[in-house]
């Protein structure tokens, strides 16, 4: 009886103890779950919250970004707008001077080219076929000359017209000197005289008139000054070689020739003056 009575006891105590544990077990797993599930809504409130701020700072930094963005771009936009338009200035600028500056060098290089090809470096013995020689690539520069202000352009209608004038005039004149040239070679007639004296004169021009004198491209402002400028040396040259071969020669149509030169291009030389200086 005792016996029975002290296992009933155990028994119980036992039963007492696992039901505890188990008591105990269940409260720790819903204060785990409940901590789980507090810790759960902590964090989604805190996902929830920071994503609301950030969302917020984004719209925010978004909108900043945009306005900091678009004052970024439109204060760029405007020193750009401003530093496109001086760089265009200065580009139309350095393209103007650039065609001036290709202008005159071309005229330049026609002019030597000329001087080289009118110096006599054998005598003919006849001072008006030495004129021809002289005068042949003289004309020729000229309507280079003509050609290359009309290519690079200018602003006077009154100088475009000359310049016309010019190829017109002296294209035919150039024919006409070539045929005399070869008619007067195969002629054969001489006079020694006449051109040592003409030859003087013809060299001087090299050293004193206006051959001497190329033109300062630091003078010049436009294409049309560059042209107006340049011709009026270069008509001078002319005029001056067909005066000092009228004395010289023997050939009436040399005569009427040369001053037809006279007289066409001094009236140029008048009106280049009154329009580039």
């Amino acid at each position: 009886m005792e016996k029975n009575k002290r296992t009933w006891i155990i028994g119980i105590c036992i039963a007492v103890v696992v039901i505890l544990a188990v008591v105990a077990a269940s409260t720790g797993g819903c204060a785990r779950n409940d901590q789980k599930k507090e810790n759960g809504q902590v964090s989604a409130q805190s996902d929830s919250s920071d994503s609301q701020p950030s969302s917020g700072a984004a719209a925010s930094g978004s909108s900043g970004t945009d306005t900091g963005s678009g004052h970024d771009s439109h204060s760029g936009h405007n020193d750009g707008s401003s530093s496109d338009t001086k760089n265009s200035q200065i580009n139309d600028m350095l393209n103007g001077n650039d065609s001036l500056g290709k202008y005159l060098t071309e005229q330049d290089s026609i002019m030597m080219g000329m001087m080289d090809e009118m110096v006599i470096r054998e005598n003919s013995g006849n001072a008006s076929l030495d004129f021809l020689k002289g005068m042949i690539p003289h004309h020729e520069a000229a309507i280079d000359m003509a050609e290359s202000y009309l290519k690079y352009g200018g602003e006077s209608t009154e100088l475009e017209n000359i310049a016309k004038d010019i190829i017109s005039a002296q294209k035919d004149e150039l024919k006409q000197m070539n045929e005399l040239m070869k008619q007067y070679e195969e002629d054969g007639k001489t006079d020694s005289k006449k051109e040592e004296e003409y030859l003087k004169k013809y060299s001087s021009m090299f050293s004193e008139g206006p051959m001497s004198h190329h033109l300062d491209p630091s003078s010049v402002d436009t294409i049309d000054q560059a042209f107006g400028e340049g011709m009026i040396l270069h008509h001078q040259m002319a005029v001056d070689m067909a005066k000092d071969i009228l004395e010289y020669t023997d050939y009436e149509e040399i005569r009427k020739l040369a001053q037809d030169i006279v007289d066409t291009q001094e009236k140029e030389i008048e009106d280049m003056k009154k329009l580039v200086r």
